[in-house]
């Protein structure tokens, strides 16, 4: 058993210190809860770190969700806070935007409807997100906010490449990739949490029996080939916090994932970035203490 133990704590070790002998590309953003990171990979693949944004807590609070604009300057998110009103607190969501090189942020939305997993389109005109479940898109120009009551969320809303419709998984497991109006244009299968490539050939999901299973599947040829599992070093969350997200060049897979001795404890999670196409060990770019809420992988 110690050995066991000592074997996988040594391959964790190895993990976190591999890179792929390809180059990352783009700026990944991580949620930790408190705080908005970026990690900004340069010409040889290495990154840099900062802080992006710092939740300032009034009572209780903390971002959920998260999405990068290519460009890597504009970032979408939700947060929440305590306001007090006539002594009583109320619990606020905001969905917010922000300009990473001014530092501007312009809070769209406040509500004490519960708002989650924000996206925003390639052309960085809609922002589709979660309102009590139901699929909304916030378009920023005119403010307007239309509602899909027919469809329940379990996951963040994933754009088309073209940034014209949305591929969402249902809550009884249905992956459907809807028109802007709410129709749905192709049907896909069973999966949760489905992830266009950006190169429009992929689907990322998450297995619909066993959500710890990653897939990527070809969306002309229909084939299917695993990216993690169970068998992984880094076991992936649920399909609720796995947080799947391409690389900008199409390679690689990034996902929230418990490590070898965090699968008992819980105690810490890790965004890893794993090659799709080719075997190669995966890397741990980020660790959060128990959960993470959330992750974005943008183009320059």
């Amino acid at each position: 058993m110690k050995r066991s133990i000592i074997i996988l704590f040594l391959l964790s070790l190895a993990a976190c210190s591999n890179y792929d002998k390809d180059k990352y590309k783009g700026c990944v953003y991580i949620n930790d809860q408190d705080n908005i990171c970026r990690y900004a990979f340069n010409k040889n693949g290495l990154y840099n770190r900062d802080t992006v944004l710092v939740f300032t807590r009034n009572a209780s609070g903390c971002f959920y969700g998260i999405s990068a604009a290519p460009g890597c300057t504009l970032v979408c998110y939700v947060s929440s806070e305590n306001i007090s009103r006539k002594g009583e607190y109320t619990l606020q969501y905001c969905l917010s935007i922000t300009n990473t090189k001014t530092n501007q942020t312009d809070i769209l939305i406040r509500d004490t409807i519960p708002l989650e997993c924000p996206s925003i389109s390639p052309d960085n005109k809609n922002i589709a997100f979660s309102q009590k479940s139901k699929c909304a898109i916030y378009n920023i120009a005119t403010k307007i906010v239309g509602v899909w009551d027919t469809y329940t969320l379990t996951v963040t809303p994933c754009w088309a490449a073209e940034g014209k419709s949305l591929m969402i998984s249902t809550a009884d497991g249905e992956i459907v990739r809807l028109s802007l109006e709410g129709k749905i244009i192709e049907r896909y299968g069973s999966g949760f949490g489905p992830v266009i490539s950006p190169d429009g050939k992929y689907i990322a999901f998450t297995d619909y029996i066993d959500d710890h299973t990653i897939y990527v599947e070809d969306i002309k040829t229909k084939k299917r080939r695993t990216v993690a599992s169970w068998g992984s070093l880094y076991l992936p969350h649920d399909h609720n916090t796995v947080y799947l997200c391409w690389s900008p060049d199409s390679k690689y897979i990034l996902y929230q994932a418990w490590t070898p001795i965090s699968r008992i404890t819980s105690w810490e999670s890790r965004y890893v970035i794993v090659p799709v196409f080719k075997s190669g060990m995966p890397f741990s770019i980020a660790a959060v203490t128990g959960c993470g809420y959330g992750a974005s992988w943008a183009a320059y």
